[in-house]
């Protein structure tokens, strides 16, 4: 039964992993559509987890993208629980444990 639980939970957390990044990936693609660009103009999207602005119980994320068309934009902002975060991407949530702020370049997932 342990591993079947372990197995059940996994799957979710990846599930609510693949749809934080999907969320992410679609944030950027409407930024593209409202500024009539495409993913080739893209040059950097990075992300930017910091749970020092926003006190003890939170992070803010922060969603930048520079393009080919101009300098970095920051085009949304979203602050969540730490344990909201745990669920949605433990590899962040682990990282922030010992960092104050976590940066991520993840202009290769759009290309």
């Amino acid at each position: 039964m342990d591993i079947i639980k372990i197995v059940i939970l996994g799957g979710l957390a990846a599930y609510l992993a693949w749809r934080y990044r999907h969320k992410i990936y679609k944030e950027v693609n409407q930024w593209l559509n409202q500024n009539n660009l495409t993913k080739a103009a893209l040059t950097e999207v990075r992300v930017i987890y910091d749970h020092i602005s926003v006190g003890a119980r939170n992070i803010v994320r922060k969603l930048f993208v520079s393009t080919n068309q101009g300098p970095n934009q920051k085009i949304s902002e979203e602050i969540i629980s730490k344990e909201e975060l745990r669920k949605r991407d433990p590899e962040i949530y682990e990282w922030l444990q010992n960092h104050s702020c976590v940066e991520q370049n993840i202009l290769e997932q759009f290309q």
